[in-house]
């Protein structure tokens, strides 16, 4: 939202979502309360403090009269789709629009296990082994994608600005979380994807060879552009 022209206080943010999350729970909420994912979209057909109060005395009316379960056997799929897809067009391109593109790359590797995500929970029982057949690196991706995305998307955006130490310090990340489970794993457990735990520590390694490699280039340009002793004399 701030590169849409909105500057929001993330921390609080947090807490009101928080707060909110905290009271609904007493009133029987099982849903978290969150910033509205769809705000670009809304920001670009010029919606405003209105737009969320409509929306809040709308869904207070249909969840006090039960309202919801009729409302979604009412409407159709197809209606909701396009919204959908409008949401997922307005933030994608907003991620390439504001940034510089050399670091499209990144934005589109960050995108990736989303994708695989969405392909993987849109296939159940046996299916399942029908995408495993189609590539074997789609369910591993797409488990903790959020993680899997950031993770990727800074190691890219690193490389491409030759920042190889935070490069190989997001590789190290990747590795604890992909030991921990919260990436390229079905569950939270230790030692839970250790072979992606291998593979982020074998590019951290690299990552920091090269990081070396530059900072020993960098000295010897510096001790280069020193004057010499004999020169300081005469």
């Amino acid at each position: 939202m701030a590169v849409e022209g909105d500057e929001y206080d993330v921390r609080e943010c947090q807490a009101v979502d928080g707060a909110g999350t905290m009271i609904g729970a007493l009133f029987g909420g099982i849903f978290p309360t969150t910033v509205y994912i769809a705000s670009v979209g809304s920001k670009w057909m010029g919606a405003g403090r209105g737009y969320s109060i409509l929306n809040g005395i709308v869904y207070a009316a249909a969840a006090m009269f039960g309202l919801i379960a009729a409302m979604a056997e009412i409407i159709p799929v197809a209606v909701i789709a396009p919204i959908l897809v409008f949401v997922g067009i307005s933030m994608v391109s907003t991620a390439f629009q504001n940034n510089h593109t050399k670091y499209y790359p990144a934005v589109a590797i960050a995108m990736l296990p989303y994708f695989a995500n969405y392909i993987m929970t849109n296939f159940q029982g046996d299916a399942g082994d029908i995408v495993q057949e189609l590539s074997t690196g789609i369910i591993p991706l797409g488990e903790g994608a959020m993680f899997t995305g950031i993770v990727l998307g800074a190691v890219t955006a690193f490389i491409t600005d030759k920042h190889f130490g935070k490069a190989a310090i997001f590789s190290l990340i990747g590795a604890l979380l992909s030991f921990l489970g919260f990436m390229h794993a079905s569950e939270l457990q230790v030692a839970a994807a250790p072979d992606f735990m291998a593979g982020y520590l074998l590019l951290a390694g690299l990552f920091s060879y090269y990081y070396l490699r530059q900072e020993k280039a960098v000295q010897r340009e510096t001790l280069d552009t020193l004057p010499s002793e004999k020169t300081k004399i005469s």
